[in-house]
């Protein structure tokens, strides 16, 4: 139970000399701060299912198991990071500013777990970003936290961030912001490289239940930030919204309704049907240490119709609504808020079939419900039952810090109506999770005095990124796994890969600025390349021969940098000079094959057109062979065939080489699938040359 790897580092220290036996290493990890060994504590239950009691069953553990806490401030942080070959949801560098979050959303777990606050220093986040940056590539950094914006010094930090890598094209984001924490300058720099989207998480759509929530937000105010985001740029929003919450009526659903009408109304009146509206609904799940935890799940039936009642009054033509699986709610409400009995539940359906849930073709929510069954369980009695203030919760000896008193009362502020200050900016609010000397709340402004940041507003990419000075061709080849990688994948990582170069890229104007490099025409997954070309645009003279020992010392499985040379700004890009391939295709074969694939051959040469249909964005289109396929050469062994064929890349005339050589062959064999394909050799158009 802790926010800390070095308490997880640290349990070998604790581990008992000589200890052998399972039961002696338990009782080891027992003695650490914040470690909980579930066998060491019996649960006894009463005829009606509840829980009677919760006691340690050998002497020597902690009657309760404390939650240990983190300092983030005494620790760098993760700055080189896995980075995936492939474009992934989080693809952006993320640096954790803050732990911790005081605002005191009432259905908030992690809010509420990960108190007290503590701040990092702005030089350290800083640095981190640095070297995040040098180790990954990323073009966007992410400042992670529960709250953002919340950040006591986020204005400065965040101007200090642009002042020193919007220049180089790398732009700064925030998770969803709170309105009352919303600043216009922020959203300047924010948006001062790109603008993708701004994401808002009102919850409720009534004042009346953001304060039984807490999280108050007055309506105008929210209208007013709405219209300053998009008249700073952003033509596309998301929304955050929960139904199901604590006192929700049919009133608080029309506020749903009534915050997208108005918001799509100012949207238009800025950019007309350009503007998009994302709304994101989810329901309500009871959550351990909260002060909802007592609080009834709605049934899947009611959820259903709250859904169907917002779907039905939204404005579709500009919301996009995504509605969160009801089904996996509901199973969420039963586990988390489960006893150690739902875990017979748990492995049973594991033995069922139930894998990889959250994936919504392997969900199964019949077989979670056999599962109950078998066990005896009734996920109703988990879900959808009201809890008294006495009843012993399956989570009452594990203490998070939180008094149970304070989250009661809480509750009980919820149902009042009466809103909960932030304590980090206010006075105490007797949640017990601080002592005042070790553990309490930590600001950055209050600890490391103010940072200064550059005066002036970020103004994004530097001009002259956009003034290309020279230009550089490189070549390399792909092999191994890397051939399974799509093209979009693959220019992300050579831009990647060029950003930790520290190559003075040029980059390209409008709304989303991307570094200017162009290759080749794509290849088809799985296949090979010997000697493919990528032309970089650059606004500083860097010799050939240098980027070229920059990109080899970064070596990535599978990419070899072949040849890098300069030339001339006003030469075609490849895509466009490009006009023709050859591609080596390589097949397993017997006699029999290889005699058929040669008469197919020589039956093709002596072809004056040969039609064929292939299928191009969905639609079948008709190719003559002939005039594609302009060479093809066969070279054989005992078991192997090698097909080399030049294939043009015109509009038009282009056909995938293993389409054409399976049209060749026609019905008379069934090919083998290819140990291996690749492209060979490109010719240009210009120079009437080629690269190979």
């Amino acid at each position: 139970i802790t926010h800390s790897k070095d308490d997880v580092l640290s349990l070998r220290s604790w581990l008992i000399p000589g200890a052998s036996t399972r039961e002696d290493l338990l009782f080891s990890l027992a003695q650490i701060p914040g470690v909980y060994v579930p066998s060491f504590y019996d649960v006894e239950y009463r005829p009606d299912g509840l829980i009677k009691d919760i006691r340690p069953n050998r002497e020597g553990v902690p009657e309760r198991v404390k939650k240990t806490n983190f300092d983030i401030r005494s620790d760098l942080s993760v700055v080189r990071p896995i980075v995936p070959l492939i474009r992934t949801v989080h693809d952006r560098f993320a640096v954790e500013i803050k732990r911790g979050c005081m605002t005191g959303c009432r259905f908030c777990q992690a809010g509420m777990i990960t108190r007290p606050l503590r701040e990092r220093p702005p030089q350290d986040i800083i640095e981190i970003v640095r070297e995040g940056l040098r180790n990954t590539g990323y073009e966007e950094v992410s400042l992670l936290s529960l709250s953002s914006a919340d950040y006591s010094q986020i204005l400065a930090l965040t101007r200090a961030l642009h002042e020193e890598f919007a220049p180089k094209g790398i732009s700064i984001s925030l998770p969803s912001l709170r309105i009352n924490a919303f600043d216009v300058e922020l959203a300047d720099e924010i948006g001062a490289v790109r603008k993708s989207g701004f994401t808002f998480a009102p919850e409720a759509g009534t004042e009346r239940l953001r304060r039984v929530i807490n999280k108050v937000v007055d309506e105008e105010r929210l209208y007013a930030t709405i219209e300053t985001v998009i008249a700073k740029g952003w033509r596309t929003l998301k929304f955050y919204f929960m139904c199901g919450l604590p006192t929700e009526t049919d009133e608080d659903l029309d506020g749903i309704v009534r915050i997208t009408e108005r918001a799509i109304e100012i949207g238009r009146r800025y950019y007309g049907r350009n503007f998009q509206l994302n709304v994101s609904l989810s329901p309500f799940v009871p959550k351990p240490q909260t002060p909802f935890q007592w609080h009834a799940q709605p049934t899947i039936e009611e959820f259903q119709r709250k859904y169907d009642y917002v779907e039905s009054r939204l404005n579709k033509r500009y919301v996009s609504l995504k509605k969160h699986n009801i089904y996996e709610s509901v199973l969420e409400g039963v586990l988390s808020r489960g006893d150690r009995r739902v875990g017979k539940a748990v492995y049973r359906a594991w033995q069922l079939g139930c894998k990889f849930d959250n994936w919504q073709e392997h969900f199964r929510y019949d077989l979670w419900l056999q599962a109950f069954a078998e066990v005896g369980i009734d996920p109703a009695f988990y879900a959808h039952r009201e809890r008294t203030k006495d009843e012993i919760l399956p989570w009452d000896h594990i203490d998070a810090s939180l008094g149970k008193q304070f989250l009661w009362k809480e509750k009980e502020k919820s149902e009042q109506l009466v809103a909960t200050e932030d304590c980090s900016t206010t006075r105490c609010q007797g949640c017990e999770v601080c002592d005042f000397r070790e553990i309490k709340n930590i600001l950055s402004i209050r600890e490391d005095g103010e940072f200064v940041a550059p005066a002036k507003p970020a103004e994004g990419i530097a001009k002259d990124a956009h003034v290309a000075n020279s230009r550089v061709r490189l070549t390399y080849a792909k092999a191994g796994a890397l051939r399974y990688i799509s093209h979009l994948d693959l220019v992300k990582i050579l831009i990647q890969l060029m950003r930790r170069a520290e190559l003075p890229l040029v980059f390209s104007r409008g709304f989303n600025p991307q570094p200017k490099i162009q290759l080749a025409p794509p290849l088809p997954l799985g296949f090979e390349a010997e000697n493919e070309p990528v032309d970089i645009w650059l606004t500083d003279f860097v010799a050939a021969h240098e980027i070229l020992y920059r990109l080899k010392s970064m070596p990535v499985n599978g990419l070899t940098w072949l040849n890098a040379e300069a030339i001339s700004l006003d030469d075609p890009s490849p895509a466009s000079d490009i006009c023709a391939a050859e591609y080596r295709i390589e097949l397993s074969t017997n006699s029999e094959l290889r005699d058929i694939i040669w008469a197919s051959v020589l039956q093709f040469q002596g072809s004056k057109e040969w039609p064929i249909e292939v299928t191009k964005k969905n639609t079948a289109v008709q190719r003559d062979l002939r005039k594609s396929v302009s060479r093809i050469e066969l070279h054989s062994s005992e078991d192997e065939i090698v097909v080399t064929l030049q294939i043009s890349l015109l509009n038009g005339e282009h056909v995938n080489p293993l389409t054409a050589l399976r049209s060749i062959v026609g019905g008379r064999r069934e090919l083998p699938q290819p140990s291996r394909v690749a492209r060979t050799k490109l010719f240009f158009t210009r120079s009437h040359t080629s690269v190979a």
